[in-house]
């Protein structure tokens, strides 16, 4: 739990007894009437909310003072503060432009630089800063809207985040958190560390730890609490220690050398082994006790990675987050194993080896049942019971010489399947005609593809469940999953949404899916590559959207938070694309084949484009129930890690040809 210095406001640990920032004493004795917080026996003012406690009026410049209701920027209406800290404060406010959309805006003051030349300067760096954050669009990064200055206070709107921060969910257990949903997190960081370290100029978090990373609904983790706050700290040209808290900040931020990536990369590894170990790392700065010593529930390799990590010497760490991460989860892959061919980008989306679960193996699924989607194919609920001993189960139908394997009439879990035909189409964005188009959507190109099918609707959870059964592959569910995970001891998916889309899969299951039900069916059925994905949403003119070039709105798509999670297959009809292609943005994000390059589309070939050849992130098309408009045009692309499994991330299929 977090104090705050009632002399500076500084943020301390509960068990403090004197301010890490200032030196003063923590003890307090004075009572705030008001809010019930403790004070220092010589404070006039609450710290917490800054009531008068010996007749006094609140200092100018003091933050979180904001009732609901206020309107900042003639745009923002408060609801409520979510968070004070030493430098500022945070509120949950309302756009009243945008209906519905909800913000979390930061407070800064300027007071505690009492120099005027000085305090302009922060204010010009404040601005610089604010922008740079701006032009930052990741996954892992909550996404920096707007910037003003109001009444002598400077604040900074951002995407509000629906979650708790690790240090929260560290002291809500009993325990130490689980090494396999801990690896989750921390490979998210990596992922976000290495896009801010790959910037120009590289971007230095500097104040990596649990209270800075928050995990949502879902367990997709965001990078919170930028330094731009530290630019309004007294003395802050002499105080290097204001960049970074003590015991996660590596020796070179206390004036002993240069910070580079290496620097958030020592964070991370005290990060990860107090979520392992519950230990504090103040109390031994700069040596940590083994992580197996405190816990021995830790895996030796993770240890050693900690080890590795949290070195003195910047040399001696990890000289990169992604080969931090690679330390930490290459060698995991549990339940069915993905063997990955030399090359890295295969020349067919097929010619993957999956290794199913062995006949030495127990078989749970030899008498399986098999739950299917009554003819009523798109009904919210599932009718139809079909037990399947395993000799009877579907096996790949091979045609016969001369045979057209497509005569076969479709298997009752297979997708629908939607006809693209073969042709140009125009991929990507045109500044002059798109102005939200982003980098990695230009230059607009035009793409010739032969002809292929789709899936009308993503995959469902009904049909991912026949997969699960008949591989014994693990089910959908991650810790803080919530309403989406699945049942882990019955192996289903959650009650009243087998019609749902699946979600809490990565790009490794939804591959995996994809080969397993061309094995069983004897079709080629893969992934779409995103220039498959694009053309079976958008058609062959330069729309926005797959209906066109009309906002998207409620009654075309699920987005924008409005209904909470995702929702049916093919509940709005009116999203369909040119060729009827349904739920292409909107209600999840979808895995697709290709690796991700923000600037492949300036060497991608015009015909049958697969993506780069390789790479450190999978690209997911589309939008989801929880993102905006702006994500929801049809060029728009994302980067994910490969192992990322959310609330908001499925899949469709595609079949036919990719030479």
């Amino acid at each position: 739990m977090a104090v705050y210095c009632p002399k500076c406001g500084a943020e301390n640990r509960d068990t403090a007894k004197f301010c890490q920032q200032c030196a003063a004493s923590m003890k307090a004795e004075l009572i705030c009437s008001a809010c019930g917080s403790a004070n220092s026996p010589t404070a006039k003012f609450c710290s917490e909310c800054a009531t008068p406690l010996r007749g006094a009026t609140p200092p100018a410049g003091l933050t979180g003072l904001l009732p609901a209701n206020a309107l900042l920027n003639t745009r923002y209406l408060i609801v409520k503060r979510v968070g004070k800290g030493g430098m500022g404060a945070v509120y949950q406010a309302a756009d009243t432009r945008l209906s519905s959309k909800v913000w979390a805006i930061k407070e800064m003051s300027d007071t505690a630089l009492p120099d005027p030349v000085e305090r302009q300067q922060a204010r010009e760096a404040f601005q610089r800063e604010a922008q740079m954050l701006a032009t930052l669009d990741h996954p892992n990064l909550p996404k920096v809207n707007d910037f003003f200055i109001e009444s002598g206070k400077l604040y900074l709107v951002m995407d509000y985040i629906d979650g708790r921060t690790l240090k929260d969910v560290l002291e809500a257990s009993p325990s130490p958190l689980p090494e396999a949903y801990v690896l989750r997190w921390i490979g998210q960081v990596c992922d976000v560390l290495d896009y801010l370290h790959r910037c120009t100029p590289p971007i230095i978090f500097r104040d990596l730890k649990p209270d800075n990373i928050m995990v949502e609904r879902g367990n997709r983790v965001k990078l919170i609490d930028f330094g731009v706050a530290r630019l309004f700290k007294s003395g802050k040209q002499r105080d290097t220690e204001s960049f970074g808290t003590a015991g996660y900040a590596p020796p070179e931020q206390y004036g002993q050398g240069q910070t580079d990536a290496r620097s958030d990369i020592y964070a991370l590894g005290v990060t990860l082994h107090e979520l392992l170990t519950r230990y504090d790392p103040a109390l031994t700065p700069f040596n940590l006790p083994p992580a197996r010593k405190v816990n021995p529930a830790v895996s030796a390799r993770v240890e050693q990675a900690i080890s590795k990590a949290t070195q003195t010497l910047p040399a001696n760490r990890f000289q990169h987050a992604l080969e931090m991460k690679a330390a930490l989860l290459m060698p995991n892959r549990p339940e069915s194993t993905l063997i990955m061919p030399a090359v890295a980008q295969p020349q067919s989306h097929l010619d993957r080896t999956v290794i199913m679960p062995s006949a030495a193996r127990p078989q749970p699924h030899l008498e399986a049942t098999v739950i299917m989607p009554s003819a009523a194919r798109f009904q919210s609920n599932l009718e139809t019971t079909v037990v399947m001993p395993s000799a009877a189960r579907p096996q790949p139908a091979m045609p016969q010489s001369g045979q057209n394997p497509t005569v076969r009439p479709p298997l009752s879990f297979e997708p629908e399947m939607i006809v693209i035909p073969a042709g140009e189409f125009w991929m990507g964005s045109d500044q002059q005609q798109d102005q939200n188009a982003r980098v990695g959507e230009m230059p607009q190109h035009r793409v010739y593809l032969d002809e292929y099918t789709i899936g009308k609707y993503s995959v469902t959870q009904a049909q991912y469940l026949a997969f699960v059964q008949a591989t014994d592959h693990r089910v959908p569910e991650i810790f803080l999953g919530g309403p989406a995970n699945w049942d882990k001891t019955q192996r289903r998916p959650p009650v009243g949404k087998e019609n749902h889309p699946v979600v809490l899969v990565d790009w490794n299951d939804a591959a995996t899916y994809c080969q397993w039900l061309a094995q069983v069916t004897g079709r080629s059925y893969r992934l779409p590559t995103e220039a498959e994905w694009e053309k079976a949403a958008r058609g062959t003119d330069q729309r926005l959207y797959p209906w066109g070039n009309v906002e998207p709105d409620q009654s075309r798509v699920n987005f924008d938070t409005h209904a909470g999670g995702a929702t049916e297959v093919g509940k709005h009809p009116a999203s369909a694309s040119p060729y009827g292609v349904l739920d292409m943005v909107g209600n999840v994000w979808e895995w697709v084949a290709d690796w991700y390059s923000e600037r492949y589309y300036a060497s991608s070939p015009a015909r049958n484009p697969r993506g780069p050849g390789s790479g450190n992130y999978r690209a997911a098309r589309g939008g989801a129930w929880n993102q905006g408009a702006i994500n929801l045009r049809v060029s728009y692309r994302q980067g994910n890690s490969s192992n990322d499994r959310n609330d908001s991330i499925g899949f469709r299929c595609a079949c036919g040809a990719t030479s």
